[in-house]
């Protein structure tokens, strides 16, 4: 594997699939971060559309749109309530020219706090490329700074 298609884990141990794992590869082909959530939705409904809780009886893939929340609430409804014996496994590679760098970060927290606030780490795993990892690193750190006042710091 060249490293150009090297991922990394990203907040989970290791790389293993399971049975009944499905696999979601995101790359740029998907421009917006409404394409993303609508190609997850996709593929997560792909044999059942209409057993999405949010567009039932509709034979929609919706996922969530452009809304976080929108998008964290279909994956826990998935994950907790619709499948609860089936893992997701993302293979994040980039995303479109039109997803900005606070999209981008914002999905991947959004995907993180579901695999530690809601216990889903062993069936939500996440793997991206150097250049989507990057991406999170400087929007945490951007953010970091923005969010940082120096009352907040303790004198000695």
């Amino acid at each position: 594997m060249s490293k150009f298609n090297q991922l990394y884990a990203f907040f989970c141990a290791e790389d293993s699939s399971t049975k009944n794992e499905l696999v979601i590869n995101l790359d740029n082909t998907l421009s917006s971060i409404g394409e993303v959530t609508q190609y997850i939705g996709s593929i997560v409904y792909k044999d059942y559309p209409d057993d999405n809780p949010i567009m039932g009886r509709c034979n929609q893939y919706y996922f969530g749109g452009t809304s976080p929340d929108g998008f964290r609430d279909c994956l826990m409804s998935y994950l907790e309530l619709i499948n609860t014996n089936i893992s997701l496994r993302f293979n994040i590679r980039s995303l479109g020219a039109d997803v900005t760098d606070k999209e981008c970060y914002i999905f991947l927290y959004t995907l993180a706090t579901c695999m530690f606030d809601f216990d889903f780490d062993s069936r939500l795993k996440v793997y991206v490329s150097k250049d989507i990892l990057e991406i999170y690193l400087k929007e945490s750190d951007r953010l970091l700074v923005l969010d940082t006042d120096p009352s907040d710091y303790v004198q000695f």
